[in-house]
């Protein structure tokens, strides 16, 4: 409301209109203004300055608000994808965990059932489940790329490349393999590998690790790493002398490609690389293994004051 203030040899008056649009023709009832008062025109408000004012504010509101629409809609896509791929990764990680626990308790039945013969059609009773599996762990080099995970390329293209030319050259197109104990030893430990990784994965896709399968994760490796490697490679050297034999995935010359290569003696070069990679894949586990259980298990660090 209208307001005055006493300051030393004068006195301020602060008047307010008593409706907005209402214009005041004087500022005292008499005709005449006193010589001792006077106005500070500082401080007067026209109408215009005021809807000047309005406007400008309105102005800088306008432009605000989009800003802030778009920010909100950007949110709430960012949110929106998050949640699709914790979404996708977790049935991914499941589908896999599934799949390879129904290879993992067919060789287990089969070899409690027969320690003796349980590698006979074992193959064909775990070929489809473990194809499809490796099939769909090309997904695995994918997602980086597509930023889905936060991890390197290198380490499961190395995987996946060699266990899928194990796996769909080596193994399915010689069939003298198949009923090797080798092979389904081979398979076994894969299987046991998985139904611990992908369980884990699935679990640190919602944020929720379970203390136990994480030490699993990066523990079970430890002797099944070495396992899988020597398995690799003694199936890809029994293989040798076959592919030989039949020739399959050679080519020589002369041909329309004039082009040659040599199936057999690339699988002597597989089994070098198996070992190169063999050990990088080890010490690259090693230290996902001291920094993962740090991060669940923490550190305990003490100083004694003497």
């Amino acid at each position: 409301g209208n307001t005055y203030k006493i300051l030393g040899r004068t006195v301020e008056f602060k008047l307010l209109k008593e409706e907005i649009g209402e214009h005041w023709q004087q500022l005292c009832k008499d005709q005449a203004k006193p010589s001792w008062l006077k106005v500070d025109f500082d401080r007067f408000l026209i109408e215009d300055s005021e809807n000047e004012d309005a406007d400008n504010a309105k102005s800088e509101v306008d432009k605000i608000i989009p800003d802030l629409v778009d920010a909100e809609v950007q949110k709430l896509q960012k949110q929106v994808i998050g949640q699709i791929k914790v979404g996708y990764l977790v049935f991914y990680n499941l589908l896999q965990a599934a799949f390879f626990s129904i290879i993992t308790v067919t060789i287990l039945n089969r070899i409690i059932a027969d320690p003796y013969d349980f590698h006979t059609a074992t193959y064909d009773a775990t070929i489809t489940y473990m194809k499809f599996c490796q099939i769909l762990a090309v997904l695995e080099v994918i997602h980086p790329l597509l930023g889905i995970v936060k991890s390197g390329v290198l380490t499961p293209a190395m995987q996946v490349f060699g266990r899928n030319v194990v796996l769909f050259l080596v193994i399915s197109s010689e069939e003298r393999l198949h009923d090797e104990k080798s092979v389904t030893l081979l398979f076994l430990t894969w299987s046991a590998i998985e139904v611990v990784r992908y369980p884990q994965y699935a679990l640190s896709a919602i944020n929720y690790p379970i203390r136990i399968i994480t030490w699993l994760r990066y523990t079970i490796w430890i002797p099944l790493y070495p396992v899988g490697f020597y398995l690799e490679g003694s199936v890809v050297w029994r293989s040798i002398p076959f592919y030989r034999e039949t020739g399959y995935f050679s080519l020589s010359l002369p041909n329309a490609y004039n082009f040659s290569f040599n199936f057999p003696l690339y699988l002597i070069f597989h089994i070098a690389m198996l070992i190169i990679g063999g050990t990088y894949l080890y010490k690259y586990m090693f230290k996902q293994r001291t920094k993962h259980l740090k991060n669940l298990f923490g550190t305990t660090t003490s100083k004694k004051k003497l």
